[in-house]
């Protein structure tokens, strides 16, 4: 083999920012995870039961979310931090509302 086959063979192949695809479907579903939560705090202020039902779905988007945004981090950067963080708040809320008789405490206080 002379050089000139070995260089070829020897190329990497390199992206640059590979993680922002993942970081801008991230930014999409934590917006659309924003305004479920907005629905889902004027919903837990009219004291509605729906605010339940409304509690797994907006867990669920924020994970997905958070999950996506921990896909696209860099390793040196703060993002992996935070993507930990957004899945840690998702699970906190969703079990805050899973406890039904709290959650009926809630809603249905005086």
């Amino acid at each position: 083999m002379n050089h000139m086959e070995r260089s070829y063979f020897n190329r990497a192949v390199t992206f640059d920012n590979p993680g922002k695809p993942w970081l801008c479907f991230a930014f999409l579903i934590l917006a659309c995870a924003f305004l479920l939560e907005a629905r889902r705090a004027y919903q837990v202020a009219k004291r509605r039961k729906s605010a339940c039902d409304s509690a797994a779905l907006v867990a669920k988007v924020t994970a997905a979310g958070g999950v996506m945004l921990f896909a696209g981090a860099e390793s040196r950067s703060g993002l992996l931090v935070l993507g930990l963080f957004v899945i840690a708040y998702a699970g906190i809320g969703y079990l805050a509302y899973t406890r039904l008789d709290r959650v009926r405490a809630q809603l249905y206080k005086d």
